[in-house]
């Protein structure tokens, strides 16, 4: 989907990548935050999750053999859809987890697509909470190699709006953020996930230690905005850390009482969270931020 800016012409091109098994309609919020602040707006969807074609039959299972699957998207939105570069109007990229794990894969082979970079939560790894990584990524290679491939990971069913419950999730701790998406699948039932497969999974593991090879960072020169939650339990902080010190032109920035998705944290999180990306950018919203305008498909 694409807003316009408000002002035309726009400041410069915002495209945001959604994580793992969200949809656009998740981020209209965040448009509006990129509209008042004079960006074009771009949202995609990956292969599998929103509106987007699924690769199984059972539609809730989100299921890639490997992430070039995603980094192929990646590259068609960049370049049919995104207007060209223009040094006068910059290209900001922000990728949410997933999304930053993929934009950073991009950034490898195309270190010049963006002007400036906003990773928010990224994946640079998953947190097992107390499983250690070594016995996750053998029980996933053993769940594949036994013909699991296609099967929901452990705790992952179909969705089911009756099992939602606010009280100890892991990504928001705003309740009316939290269950707003389950409002737009109770509208569009096409929407909805149930979870990852172990094929998915096991695609994950791979394109990680692909990020970790030694000197994957080296020629990635761009400015980037590492933002993360200090008590993500979604995925590492100490992969964060890491790459934020690899990278070299980082900065990173931790919020110590926020859950794994920042942008769609409560008010004052979220108010703390925009003025690091405003001070980044350089830039200021206007006086009465206004909701998104109609989007094009």
């Amino acid at each position: 989907m694409h807003w316009r800016a408000l002002r035309s012409p726009g400041i410069g091109t915002a495209l945001v990548l959604p994580g793992f098994g969200e949809f656009i309609e998740k981020y209209h919020e965040t448009a509006a935050d990129l509209l008042a602040r004079g960006f074009d707006v771009y949202v995609m969807e990956w292969s599998g999750q929103g509106l987007s074609t699924r690769a199984l039959r059972n539609h809730d299972k989100v299921h890639v053999p490997d992430f070039a699957r995603y980094l192929i998207d990646l590259g068609r939105m960049v370049d049919t859809v995104l207007p060209p570069r223009d040094g006068a109007r910059p290209r900001l990229a922000i990728g949410h987890s997933l999304g930053a794990h993929l934009l950073l894969r991009y950034l490898k082979d195309h270190p010049r697509a963006f002007d400036v970079l906003l990773f928010s939560s990224p994946m640079i790894d998953i947190n097992y909470g107390r499983l250690p990584r070594w016995l996750a990524r053998a029980i996933v290679g053993g769940a594949c190699a036994l013909g699991l491939s296609r099967a929901y990971v452990f705790g992952a069913r179909d969705y089911d709006r009756r099992r939602v419950r606010f009280e100890g999730n892991r990504l928001t701790s705003d309740p009316a953020r939290f269950l707003e998406p389950h409002a737009w699948i109770g509208r569009n039932p096409e929407l909805s996930i149930g979870g990852p497969t172990f094929g998915w999974l096991r695609a994950a593991q791979h394109s990680i230690a692909t990020t970790e090879r030694p000197g994957y960072c080296r020629d990635i020169r761009v400015p980037i905005l590492v933002l993360a939650a200090a008590v993500d339990r979604v995925v590492s902080i100490e992969a964060a850390r890491h790459l934020s010190k690899e990278l070299p032109n980082a900065t990173h920035i931790e919020f110590t009482d926020a859950a794994h998705e920042l942008l769609r944290e409560r008010d004052s999180v979220r108010a703390l969270v925009w003025q690091q990306i405003d001070g980044f950018l350089g830039v200021a919203p206007s006086l009465s931020p206004p909701g998104p305008s109609a989007p094009e498909n």
